[in-house]
Parts: structure tokens; C-alpha cells; sequence
């Protein structure tokens, strides 16, 4: 009975975030309210409050989708695997997500064009930038490096993502993000340890 119900709220959070970005694509980040998402999602007001605590946190949804993306990618990674290598099984399968569901990504990039605070919150950079962190901290080829030399890793492993996927964007989203990104992960693989 947990899963279905487990289930079917995740359902309604889908949902819910889908009838946010046809608001937010059509009408812009101004138009999109919570009694709108409420009203095309076909649900009542009382539902979306219980899902999202607003607007914002609808949008938020999309990075939280691709941080978990990236930890079950990472919890399913083989055992001896280096900080770089489960860097990478987790960058793709979040660009192979984002390849699934492109306009997911360049109406949310709308969105902060529109409302720069959304970014600003911090949320997805620093979840981004400690997992990364974590991994090499983890790998034992990374053992003398300085907490310094970690953090400009991650710095320019996440800043060539964000570009990468920039790029992307400015093509609406017409190529394959997993192509892109397995040709930006080979560029960048000597800034990892070994």
C-alpha cells in the first residue's frame, strides 16, 4: 500500500511541475501561479501546497530530479571505480535524462532568464559542488591534494557543465546532450587525479 501511495504522489509532483512549465513556456515565469498549476494539473489549490511550498520550490524540482539522477547513478556504480569515472557515469545519465526531456531544461533556463533569485538560492550549485567533492575525498589517488586543489577540480569539472550545457541551450536543445557531454568529459579528464 506505501509503494502505490508513494507512487502516486510522485505522480502528482510530476504533474504538477509538467502544468508549471506549460504556464512558464506559454506565458512566462509571471504567469505561472499556483492556483494556474492547480487549475491545468486539474487538481486543487490545497494538493499543490501540500507538494511545493511555491512556485519557486515547483521549479527547484527540476535540479532536485537531476541530483537524484546523479546519486543513483553514483549508488549503482561498480565498486574500485576512481572519483573521475563515477563523475562520469553520473554526468551522463543526468544528460541522458535531460536528452529525454530537453524542453524540461530550456523552459526552465526561461525561467531563471526571467527570475535570476531562482538560481541565486544555491540550491543545485552547492548540492552539485559537495557531491563532488565527496567523490574525490573518496578516491584514493586524490589523497594529497589539498582541500584547494579539490575544490578547483570541481569548480571546473561543474563551470565546464554549466558551459556545455549553455551551448546546448542556444541550439534549443537541438542536439544530443549525452554526445556533447561525453566529448567535454574526454577534454576535462586530465584534470582529475591518476
Amino acid at each position: 500500500m506505501v509503494d502505490v501511495r508513494q507512487r502516486r504522489h510522485e505522480e502528482t509532483r510530476s504533474a504538477l511541475v509538467d502544468a508549471a512549465l506549460d504556464i512558464a513556456e506559454a506565458e512566462g515565469y509571471t504567469g505561472l501561479t499556483m492556483e494556474r498549476v492547480a487549475e491545468r494539473a486539474g487538481v486543487s489549490r490545497r494538493t499543490v501546497y501540500r507538494r511545493f511550498r511555491s512556485k519557486d520550490d515547483i521549479v527547484l524540482e527540476l535540479p532536485r530530479r537531476w541530483l537524484q539522477t546523479w546519486d543513483d547513478a553514483v549508488a549503482a556504480a561498480p565498486a574500485g571505480l576512481r572519483a573521475r569515472e563515477i563523475a562520469e557515469l553520473g554526468s551522463l545519465a543526468v544528460s541522458a535524462s535531460i536528452d529525454d526531456r530537453p524542453r524540461d531544461v530550456l523552459v526552465g533556463l526561461q525561467i531563471l532568464a526571467e527570475a535570476p533569485s531562482i538560481a541565486t538560492a544555491g540550491v543545485a550549485t552547492e548540492s552539485w559542488h559537495r557531491r563532488v567533492l565527496e567523490l574525490l575525498a573518496a578516491d584514493p589517488t586524490a589523497a594529497g591534494w589539498s582541500e584547494a586543489e579539490c575544490a578547483y577540480v570541481a569548480g571546473a569539472y561543474l563551470g565546464a557543465i554549466d558551459s556545455m550545457l549553455a551551448v546546448w541551450a542556444a541550439d534549443d536543445g537541438r542536439s544530443s546532450l549525452v554526445e556533447a557531454n561525453r566529448l567535454l568529459l574526454d577534454r576535462l579528464r586530465p584534470i582529475w587525479p591518476s
